[in-house]
């Protein structure tokens, strides 16, 4: 199975980690795309490596949080719009680990998980107190 990561570069709360680690090893990811910012992307990557997961890097053009992830490919960068479109679209398949409960207007997290939706690709939440909003198809 093959997904893309999206979250904050607030990082990760202790219970999304270990709801992200149970949701890889039960969906079977193999290939994980992430944005390679600090945070969320960086953590996810590196436990979906723990796991064995193929690991697929997306950097930004602006390198101001970025992670460098060691990765196994990476692609060209992108703005960040741009680079999250791409890693969506090309998983097919997102989880999202997003700081807070409600939905933002803005943000790279809340802007991803609308543009997979749209694009009708299943999305998981992994919500800070670790809850798991199994994956759905919305149009």
């Amino acid at each position: 199975m093959i997904a893309a990561v999206t979250g904050t570069r607030f990082g990760a709360t202790i219970d999304q980690v270990v709801a992200l680690e149970e949701w890889l090893m039960r969906e079977k990811i193999e290939v994980l795309h992430h944005g390679d910012c600090v945070g969320v992307d960086a953590t996810a990557a590196a436990k979906a490596r723990l796991q064995g997961c193929r690991i697929i890097c997306h950097p930004p053009v602006q390198t101001s949080d970025r992670a460098y992830v060691e990765s196994d490919d990476t692609r060209g960068p992108l703005t960040y719009l741009a680079r999250n479109r791409a890693m969506a679209d090309e998983a097919k398949r997102l989880v999202a680990l997003p700081r807070g409960f409600e939905e933002e207007e803005r943000g790279g997290t809340w802007y991803t998980i609308r543009y997979a939706r749209k694009r009708g690709y299943p999305v998981t939440v992994i919500w800070p107190d670790g809850r798991i909003e199994p994956p759905a198809t919305l149009a």
